[in-house]
């Protein structure tokens, strides 16, 4: 979960950006800025997701969505840096943390699944990948973490399900803990 991009990016919903770039995966929460009015405007972050939810993360890019849909720009900025330890030691670490993102992902998409259809295009490109990797046979992905397309899109439906299921009532917000 490091951007190692060094141009700026815009994001804003009279440019359709979202539409034709991959929002979710090019802002990190971990190292953003927001103003306090901006929370006035937006609300909080979302509790259904992020930690402490069955969904470990996209509760930020729920908040990005939320500031593009009501005209506000979004700016990647290269030169603000945060450094920020996940405790990964192993691709086994990484692996399982990539597992749980795209499981929040999969939330997200299924929130925005029938309200703006630009946020769900990368779901669209995702698929095409995961068919491009499916005909070569082999990880395109991310081999070096084990993990593939196939892991995203699985992930993917995970979070869908689960996500439709806890805004159903099926299943709790909360993850049970261990006693």
């Amino acid at each position: 979960t490091i951007k190692t991009q060094d141009t700026s990016e815009i994001w804003c919903l009279a440019e359709r950006s979202a539409r034709y770039k991959h929002l979710m995966h090019s802002l990190v929460g971990c190292n953003m800025t927001i103003r306090k009015s901006t929370f006035g405007i937006l609300g909080l972050f979302d509790t259904r997701l992020g930690p402490g939810s069955r969904f470990h993360g996209s509760e930020d890019i729920d908040l990005y969505y939320r500031a593009y849909l009501s005209g506000m720009k979004l700016i990647y900025v290269p030169d603000m840096t945060v450094l920020h330890n996940h405790g990964r030691r192993t691709a086994e670490d990484g692996n399982k943390l990539m597992r749980s993102y795209v499981i929040a992902s999969g939330a997200l998409f299924a929130k925005y699944l029938f309200r703006h259809l630009d946020f769900t295009r990368p779901l669209m490109w995702d698929i095409r990948n995961g068919l491009r990797e499916l005909r070569a046979g082999h990880n395109i992905l991310l081999p070096e973490y084990d993990f593939s397309y196939g892991d995203m899109l699985r992930g993917y439906a995970h979070g869908m399900l689960l996500y439709f299921a806890q805004s159903l009532g099926f299943v709790s917000r909360h993850k049970r803990t261990r006693a």
